[in-house]
């Protein structure tokens, strides 16, 4: 389990160096498009491989762990955009995304799943986003996390060079354990690219990457 978290914080940190436009609904590309989604956050991490069988849908696999309790989560995802708004130079999105997989937990097998919706907006100054996820597993409370993130443009975007934001992530945990977690951190935008790097107010690293192709 010490090999996936330190697999997922390694190639997050080293694409975040890399990066980081378009890739704001992580789940999502253009038809027939694929994203690569990994994120680490203090004690959680996951990587997602995602493809858009419509320009609104897509399917992929996920995979989840957590440090505190040495869970792995494994299965497949399907995402939905459910609205879509665009402007002159911002977009807005609403997504509806589930899961379901085996979860193994102290040598354990669990059947396990998750639903989640979340909103954002973006322009070329700023960002803002929310997401709202619950996850079951038998016979095991129900687990709840809220995220609230947003940031300001250091400067507008120019083309092909990095864009950068500072920003700010708030994380609310209810069920097998209740805590709020605070992340400021940059985001990097180059294209297709977005790469995000900080730390929470425990001391824990946030290493994000996005990838459209």
């Amino acid at each position: 389990m010490q090999l996936c978290r330190s697999f997922f914080i390694v190639i997050s940190l080293l694409s975040g160096l890399i990066t980081a436009s378009d890739a704001y609904a992580q789940q999502l590309s253009y038809p027939g498009g694929q994203t690569l989604v990994v994120q680490n956050n203090g004690s959680q991490h996951s990587a997602e491989f995602n493809h858009s069988i419509r320009y609104n849908i897509s399917v992929g696999g996920v995979i989840r762990y957590n440090d505190n309790n040495d869970d792995i989560f494994i299965g497949p995802q399907a995402t939905w955009l459910v609205k879509r708004l665009n402007g002159k130079s911002s977009q807005a999105n609403f997504i509806m995304s589930s899961s379901i997989g085996n979860l193994r937990s102290n040598g354990a097998d669990n059947l396990s799943g998750s639903i989640q919706i979340s909103a954002d907006y973006i322009n070329t100054k700023s960002f803002i986003a929310y997401a709202s996820r619950a996850t079951f597993v038998n016979d095991r409370e129900a687990q709840y996390r809220q995220t609230l993130r947003g940031g300001i443009a250091l400067h507008r975007p120019r083309d092909g060079k990095l864009q950068p934001f500072l920003a700010l992530q708030l994380d609310r945990f209810d069920g097998i354990r209740d805590d709020w977690q605070a992340s400021p951190f940059i985001r990097m935008v180059k294209g297709s690219v977005v790469g995000e790097i900080g730390v929470n107010d425990k001391g824990g690293i946030l290493a994000n990457l996005v990838i459209l192709f």
